[in-house]
C-alpha cells in the first residue's frame, strides 16, 4: 500500500508501507497532518484516524490542506488488485516484524482465548436461560473483536509495535463491526441456500426407492443418494472457503479506515480479492504443516503459530497493490 501525507502545506510521497510507519515513529508526520492511500478514495484524513500508527511525542501538527488527490474515487472503482508478493515472502516479513515484539503478540492472544474459553464454560455450565444471554453476547462482542485484532495484527506488521489497547479498539465502533460480521455470516448462509434443492431430490429420491421391488434397485439407490449427499457437502464447503477468502479483508479494510461502513467494506473486500482468493488459499495452507507440529505441545505451540499465521495474513492485505 503507498501513502501520501501533507506536510508544511507540500503533498509528500508516495511512500510505501514500513517507511510511512517510521515517518510516525520518528514525528516527521504528526497525528494531525492529512494522509492519503488508495482507499480513501477522494479523502484526505487525519493520520490520528489510522489506529495502528503509533505518533513520537515530539511531531508537529499541520493541518493545511493538499493541493491536489493523488488518485479519484473514479479511478479505484476502475482498479484491479494483485499480491505479487511470493508468499513464502510475505512469511518471511511477518517474523521480521515479530522480532522482538512476540510477547505482546502472545499475550494479546492469550488474552482472546482465555475470553473464549470463558464464555464457552459459562455457556455449558449456567441454565438455558442465561447460557442464551452468554452466547447472544458472544455473538456481538465476534465482530468487535475481529476489528480490533485486525487493528493490532495491521500494526505489528506495519511497524513492529502493537498494544492491548488497539486489540480492543473495535469495541469503538461496535455497530459496524457487528453489522459487518452478521452480513458476512449471512452471505455464507444465502451461499448455501442452492442446497436445499439437492437434498430434497435426495430425500424424494430414497422415499422412491423403497417401492422399487427390484433388489438392485434398492441396493444402487442408497448408493446414489449418498453419493449426492457427499458431493455437495463437499461442493457446500468449497462454497463456504470461497466465500470466507472474498470478504477475508472486510475487517482490515475497516481498521485502515474509521469512516467507512460495513456495507462498503464488504464491497471492497469483494474487489480487492477478486483473483487473489487462491494465493490467500495457499498461504493458509502453509501453516497446516506448523499446525500438525503443535499438536504435541498439547496446543501450546499454537501461542506462537497464530501471531506468525495473522501477521503473514497482514503482510498479503498490504501487498494487495492496483495493477
Amino acid at each position: 500500500m503507498v501513502w501520501y501525507y501533507v506536510k508544511h502545506g507540500k503533498q509528500q510521497g508516495p511512500v510505501d508501507e514500513a517507511e510511512f510507519g517510521n515517518l510516525a515513529r520518528t514525528g516527521v508526520i504528526g497525528s494531525a497532518d492529512l494522509v492519503w492511500t488508495a482507499d480513501f478514495g477522494a479523502e484526505w484524513r487525519p493520520a490520528h484516524s489510522l489506529t495502528w500508527l503509533v505518533f513520537s511525542e515530539n511531531a508537529t501538527p499541520v493541518t493545511l490542506l493538499p493541493p491536489k488527490l493523488p488518485r479519484s474515487a473514479i479511478e479505484y472503482a476502475s482498479t484491479d488488485f494483485r499480491s505479487a508478493t511470493p508468499n513464502r515472502e510475505l512469511m518471511s516479513a511477518a517474523r521480521a516484524s515479530l522480532r522482538g515484539c512476540w510477547g505482546t503478540a502472545i499475550g494479546v492472544s492469550v488474552v482472546w482465548v482465555l475470553f473464549g474459553v470463558v464464555l464457552a464454560v459459562l455457556t455449558n455450565l449456567l441454565e438455558s436461560w442465561y447460557s442464551a444471554v452468554v452466547s447472544l453476547f458472544n455473538i456481538a462482542a465476534t465482530g468487535p473483536i475481529s476489528l480490533g485484532m485486525a487493528v493490532f495484527w495491521l500494526s505489528m506488521s506495519r511497524t513492529g509495535n502493537g498494544t492491548f489497547v488497539q486489540a480492543f479498539s473495535g469495541f469503538r465502533r461496535f455497530w459496524t463491526a457487528l453489522a459487518a460480521d452478521l452480513l458476512v455470516w449471512l452471505i455464507r448462509l444465502i451461499s448455501l441456500l442452492w442446497l436445499v434443492p439437492g437434498l430434497v431430490l435426495a430425500s424424494v429420491s430414497s422415499s422412491v426407492a423403497g417401492g422399487f421391488a427390484d433388489d438392485l434397485w434398492s441396493q444402487a439407490f442408497p448408493v446414489l443418494i449418498v453419493s449426492i449427499v457427499v458431493v455437495l457437502i463437499l461442493i457446500g464447503i468449497i462454497g463456504i472457503i470461497s466465500v470466507s477468502l472474498i470478504f477475508s479483508q472486510t475487517f482490515c479494510l475497516l481498521a485502515d479506515n474509521p469512516a467507512m461502513g460495513a456495507m462498503e467494506a464488504i464491497r471492497r473486500s469483494k474487489k480487492i480479492m477478486a483473483g487473489n482468493e487462491w494465493k490467500l488459499f495457499c498461504l493458509g495452507c502453509r501453516f497446516i504443516g506448523w499446525g500438525l507440529l503443535c499438536v504435541p505441545t498439547l496446543g501450546i505451540g499454537l501461542l506462537w503459530l497464530a501471531p506468525y499465521m495473522f501477521v503473514s495474513f497482514a503482510k498479503f492485505y498490504d501487498d494487495l497493490r492496483p495493477i
